[in-house]
Formats: C-alpha cells, structure tokens, sequence
C-alpha cells in the first residue's frame, strides 16, 4: 500500500499493488476505521481524515477494492471486509484517500523506528523471498526502488552478492504457509498477522481458494481442498472464514471474506490444501493411445494394436502401405521399415478396430497424428487387420515401447503428462506398476504429442498447443465446437467443457499449425484420435487459433 498525490508518504490516495500495477480504492463505505488501518499498515500515525470522491486526484489503472469495511484493528487494509479483489462499481472519481498524523519524507527513511516492520525482497532464482527487518535498512523508498546490496549483508542465512538488487518494502499483511503436510505444499493454511500465525474455516472451502493459496506459494495448480483439519487441528487464533476466491486474487486475503478474525468456526475446521508441486510422481501407462506389435518374434514386428486407455485394439489395413508403416517404427524405436502386411499376416487380432483408411506421409510423430477415418470408424474385419515389420528388431522385447504419464503415490492420476524422453526409465512391466522417478538405462517412450492450454488464467482455459516431440504448435479453429473442447477437457482432466473460442481467444500462438478440420465425436480418448486433415495439413494462420474453457 501506499498514499499519492500528498505532500509525504502519510498523506494521498490510497493505492495498492498487486505484483504487477498499481491500483486505487473505491470510497463507497470509506471512513476513518479504513483509514487507521492504512495509516498503522504505513507507520503513520492515527488518521486525520478519510476523504473520498479523489480529494488528491484521479488515480489510474485498476480499481481493486470496493466497500470497504474495517473495523480499525486489521493489520493490512486486504484483510477488512469488502466484496472481493476487483470487484467494484466505481470510476476513479470516487478515489478514497487518508490522511494522517504523522509524516515521512517519500523518498528517504532515516530512523530506526521506522525500519519496524519492513521487510527485505530480492530475488534468486527466479524466486522472490521476503523477510522481516527490525534494524534501520537504508534504501531509497518507497518500494519498489531497487537498492544495490550491501556486500557484507546476511538474512536468514542467505548471504548477498554483487549485482544482486534488494528493495526495501513494507510487508502488506499476513504471509502464507501451509503446515502438517509432508512437504510445503501442503498442509493446513496457516496466515501471520505480524505478531502470530492463525488458521482459515473451511466453510465454503473449494478448489478456487486453494489454487489462489499454491499460486501464493509457488506451488502450482491446486489437487485439492481438504476440510475437516485434514492435516490436523491447528491452534491460536481463526483469521478467515467464508473466504470466497475467483481463483485469480494475488493473495488469498484478496478474496471475499467475512473480515478479519470474524467466524463462527473451531480448529476442527480449519482448511487445508494440496498443490500439485508437494507430490511425489511415479510412472503409469498413459490413458490416450498406445502402440505395440503382436504376435511376431520380437517387439518390432507383428500385428499392429492400439491401446485406449481401456483396451487394445487393431488397425485395419485398408490403404496400409510402407509409409503407415514407417511412422509405427520410428514411434517404436524399431528402425526402418521392411513390410508392411496386410490381411492379418500374424493372425487375427481382438477387440476392436480403431483406425481404418490410415494415411501416413511417414514424418508424423505417431500413428495417430495421419490422416484417418475418425476413432473407431471402419467397414473392416480382423481379417483385414494390419502388420508391420521392422529392421531393428533383434533383442527387443513388447515391454520396451509404451506411453507413460505421471501417476501419485496413492494411485490417482495427474492431470499432465509426464514426459520421459531422456535416458528413459526402467518401469516395471507390463501397466500399471508403479515406478519410481530414478533415472536408469532407456525404456519407455513418449510416442506423439501431448497436449496444453496457455494463456489462460490456469492449466484448464487456453489456446489449445500439442508436442509434437520437439515442439509446441497449435490447433487450427476451422470446425471446432464444443465436441473437440470435451476431448481436450477429459484428455487433461478438466471436466466438461463450457466454451469452445475461435479466433485466438487467448492471443495468437506461435510455431507450426499441427491440426485443422478436427471433427471429433467426444468419446476419443485424445484429440489426435478425432478425424482431422493430417498431421501438419492446415490452410490457416496465427489468428484462427483454437481454444477451450473447461469447468475444472
């Protein structure tokens, strides 16, 4: 937080920042209990005044906060209640503002009172860290004015090098942890209000609130929101309750909430939280399409099977030439081809028949990326199943070629894939043993692309991107709805999808065109088992983008 436009830095429009823009108040409900805790938060005094309708001018940006509603003892200004980060019904005229009783000067901090309560920021490895000063600091003010390093300065262990820029900034409000947990990305939510660590109620407790909590962290995406004091009871004080997140707040204080310390909870029900970057990851079998070769002498030659997910199934071999051919013995890591049957040349296979009319060029990263019928669209019998034969085939055994992803220690699996392309992993065979994440000599491969959304707000809204195992490109929006938008929601575990956006929703991608034409049923197991023009066939650019909102 800090005050603009006045004659010092205890006096002005109320401006907060958000970690990256600065941004106003609204003054609807705006009165002297919100400006004591602006003026505490500041190291200013009591307050003098708290005015409204832009008293020291119209601010700029964002309007983050709206009726606003201290009761005067809040250690930060986010902490008092109010209708949520962003959501206001204000123009910049009604600007709230404070002044207070004491003064300093906006550029320079000299005194050791009033280093109390500012804490140090700097970055390493791409990580901020921040801590508590107690001890005068000098440093231009206010943040965030970098301040070279003192060559001699130690915090908390960490020693300061040169060229390495330190601000010194006010620490706004309670920091985050989570405790109880294996790790520290997960655990019961605990806040710091300066002085003690408390607990958040877990009533309305859900997914939106944890993603704000490992977005907080540096923990990544939420895997879930546990009630109950899943990690155990927590003690102290309860600083939230009813926190009501959108899931893109900077902070989870941000959020809707009842106000600082008001609740009607005990520990039994403090919130916990589980982020994707506190789990432990094994090795299991891909849910999209696999590829083997069956009933040959070795595991680069044989009946060519696909595998679902579910079940295996075949190809059948109408078109089926040495092209088609080539791209299963490269996706196997077999080599050249040498034949490519027809007429269920090692014997009838079972189950279903999956592709049909297959088209190859011979440089796509996996069968499935040629062109096709559509998944499970054929006039075929396994009499008509096709075979392939492969120049590398000495010594190789089924088990080696597979499609992996990560897969949690409790057996659920993870949304993303896992992609395992160097050395590789030596697994337990066949599916689905879990391994452990030990490098060892190369077995499993990664045949064809995974798929991503970027640009979104998180990992299920985007521009829809595929690997294609070297890199990322993007899918063409020619035909896309709803029914290509459920493919891709399921094949990232995403859950339905509500919006299916055209014309680079998210911004334009950048790198090849990979699909277009996609005309998907919604039951295939992976986008690039839907009928499509061929892998890399598009008349599109940049702008016609495809994307998708899921509801996960």
């Amino acid at each position: 937080v800090r005050l603009s436009g006045g004659r010092n830095g205890c006096e002005g429009r109320v401006e907060l920042y958000d970690g990256s823009s600065w941004g106003t108040v609204c003054d609807d409900q705006w009165d002297l209990q919100d400006a004591q805790v602006v003026c505490q938060q500041l190291g200013c005094g009591q307050p003098v005044a708290a005015l409204d309708t832009a008293h020291f001018g119209l601010g700029s940006g964002r309007i983050f906060l709206d009726d606003v509603q201290c009761r005067g003892d809040e250690p930060s200004l986010q902490m008092c209640r109010h209708n949520g980060w962003g959501v206001h019904n204000c123009g910049h005229v009604e600007d709230a503002s404070v002044i207070c009783a004491g003064a300093w000067p906006p550029e320079t901090i000299s005194s050791s009172a009033a280093h109390t309560g500012w804490g140090l920021d700097f970055r390493a490895h791409s990580s901020l860290y921040s801590f508590s000063l107690a001890l005068p600091y000098p440093c231009p003010c206010p943040c965030p004015r970098p301040c070279p390093c003192p060559p001699t300065a130690t915090i908390r262990g960490y020693r300061c090098r040169a060229g390495v820029n330190l601000s010194l900034c006010r620490v706004p409000g309670p920091s985050v942890r989570l405790s109880g947990g294996r790790n520290g990305c997960e655990g019961r939510v605990e806040l710091y209000d300066g002085s003690s660590w408390g607990t958040v109620c877990d009533d309305q407790w859900d997914l939106r609130d944890a993603q704000v909590v490992c977005q907080q962290l540096g923990c990544g995406q939420p895997l879930d929101a546990p009630q109950n004091a899943h990690f155990g009871l927590g003690s102290g004080r309860i600083f939230l309750d009813d926190v009501q997140c959108r899931g893109d707040e900077p902070s989870l204080q941000m959020c809707r909430h009842n106000g600082w310390g008001v609740h009607n909870c005990g520990h039994g029900e403090d919130a916990s939280v589980i982020c994707a970057a506190g789990v432990n990851l094994s090795l299991c079998r891909v849910p999209g399409p696999s590829v083997r070769l069956s009933g040959g002498r070795n595991g680069c030659e044989g009946r060519v099977e696909l595998y679902d997910g579910s079940s295996w199934g075949t190809v059948c071999d109408d078109r089926w030439d040495l092209r088609d051919a080539q791209v299963v013995c490269q996706q196997l890591g077999c080599g050249q081809p040498l034949d490519a049957p027809q007429n269920a040349h090692f014997g009838l296979g079972s189950g279903r028949i999956f592709l049909d009319d297959v088209q190859c060029r011979g440089d796509e990263p996996s069968l499935q990326m040629c062109r096709h019928n559509g998944w499970g669209v054929h006039n075929c019998r396994h009499g008509e199943d096709a075979s392939v034969i492969c120049a590398d085939g000495a010594g190789l055994g089924t088990h080696q070629a597979g499609v992996w992803k990560g897969e949690r220690l409790d057996r659920t699996p993870c949304s993303l894939p896992l992609s395992i392309r160097q050395p590789g992993f030596s697994c337990p065979c066949p599916h689905p043993h879990p391994c452990p994440l030990t490098p060892t000599p190369a077995l499993c491969r990664v045949p064809g692309p995974s798929v991503r959304l970027s640009g979104g707000r998180n990992g299920c809204e985007g521009r829809v991107e595929l690997y294609d195992g070297s890199s990322w490109g993007t899918v063409c929006d020619d035909r896309w709805d709803l029914r290509d938008a459920q493919v891709v929601c399921q094949q990232l575990g995403c859950g339905r999808p509500l919006s299916a956006p055209g014309n680079a929703r998210f911004g334009p991608g950048s790198g090849r065109i990979f699909l277009d034409d996609v005309q998907c049923r919604g039951d295939e197991p992976s986008l690039q088992m839907c009928r499509h023009n061929g892998w890399g066939v598009h008349n599109c650019g940049h702008g016609e983008d495809a994307s998708v909102i899921c509801a996960g």
